[in-house]
């Protein structure tokens, strides 16, 4: 169920690439609207620890690590914010941010909000993304942010082991 009225219609026949490309800039659209988010070179790497182009794969591996995707300034090879995707069995079609952490010097000036426009953007077509069940006060606030723009809601059920108590809506 979609939240925000001008996401994506996934009822069309769209390969997955074009779902992926059509969701992306529908996010882009929804959460940098403005450019405001700085800019940053992303780094995204499957399960295996192997470089991914575009996205994660679409059947990304059963385990601890299903995925990272790391940001850093263009001009540094150095990581300044990172997010490592997990997997739980009961919830099908969706990635948990299970480690998502910025340098100290880099929270507050909007790395963390382009962050999660990165993870978003890199899930596999037709993939959700739930928080982890501890968050911390910076990833509350970036989750908030999320629902307020329409993109993800609290969760019914309560946090329960690494299920947290948000998740995307498309």
């Amino acid at each position: 169920m979609v939240l925000n009225e001008t996401a994506p219609d996934q009822s069309q026949e769209l390969s997955e690439e074009q779902l992926i490309v059509e969701r992306n800039v529908w996010l882009d659209q929804t959460l940098n609207s403005d450019g405001s988010l700085p800019v940053a070179e992303v780094v995204l790497l499957d399960g295996n620890m192997q470089r991914c182009e575009r996205n994660l794969p679409s059947n990304p591996p059963f385990s601890g690590n299903s995925g990272s995707l790391y940001l850093r300034k263009p001009e540094s090879h150095n990581a300044v914010a990172f997010m490592v995707y997990g997997q739980d069995a009961s919830l099908p079609g969706k990635l948990i941010s299970t480690d998502v952490s910025a340098l100290p010097e880099y929270r507050g000036k909007g790395f963390g909000k382009r962050l999660y426009l990165e993870g978003l953007k890199a899930l596999p077509a037709n993939y959700g993304l739930v928080s982890h069940s501890m968050l911390s006060e910076d990833g509350e606030r970036i989750w908030t942010w999320l629902v307020d723009s329409g993109l993800a809601r609290k969760r019914d059920e309560p946090a329960q082991g690494q299920i947290g108590k948000y998740e995307t809506t498309f």
